[in-house]
């Protein structure tokens, strides 16, 4: 099981993005935010090495560069994209109190799997189970079943496709199609995914 008290940061994975929680310090410009949020439930295990004692993580988790170090642990990363800290997770619209200190986004054709052990044998039993409320992260592998354990598989290879990843390109977006013809829809309008209830309400004759 992942040691949340003692660990200096966590992620909470979601598709094609991780939130990455660190313990606050107070030379932490954010950290006024996370410590009063409550503790997090559903997080990804260390990004420090795991097997640092527990005296030598408290240690280096009330080091100032922290942020900082968790940062460098990632750019450049095969399989990341994008790397948000601080106020820069604004650039995507996350820089919020309840978003992580620091937000991964994965390349396009990749996503954030939420298993933090090595060795299949290490995995807790709610792995091979459908339990949203103690796995750190969402498990798409949920959608399969593997005859041999009568259970969840632990392959996250399984699962061909994802989603989260800000629309870059045209090949992200998809087509927005009514059943009757609408005025509140424009055939040379790009619309986002926030404009959906708004174009809904307004199908529908309501206000916003």
């Amino acid at each position: 099981y992942i040691d949340f008290p003692n660990s200096p940061a966590f992620a909470l994975v979601d598709h094609q993005l991780a939130h990455i929680y660190l313990q606050p310090t107070n030379s932490e410009p954010w950290a006024s935010a996370r410590a009063a949020l409550p503790n997090v439930a559903a997080t990804v295990g260390r990004v420090i090495d795991p097997t640092l004692s527990t005296a030598t993580v408290r240690e280096r988790s009330s080091q100032s560069n922290l942020p900082q170090r968790v940062t460098d642990l990632f750019r450049n990363l095969p399989g990341i994209s994008v790397v948000h800290k601080g106020p820069d997770r604004a650039k995507i619209g996350l820089d919020h109190q309840r978003s992580g200190d620091i937000i991964l986004i994965s390349e396009d054709t990749r996503w954030f799997a939420y298993y933090w052990w090595l060795d299949d044998r290490a995995a807790p039993p709610f792995a091979r189970t459908v339990d949203i409320h103690q796995k750190p992260g969402y498990d798409p592998a949920e959608l399969f079943f593997d005859p041999a354990t009568k259970g969840i598989p632990l392959n996250a290879s399984l699962v061909k496709g994802s989603h989260g990843h800000p629309a870059i390109s045209s090949r992200h977006r998809t087509a927005l199609i009514p059943s009757t013809p609408t005025k509140a829809i424009q055939s040379d309008m790009t619309y986002r995914d926030t404009d959906l209830p708004r174009l809904i309400l307004s199908i529908l004759g309501l206000q916003e």
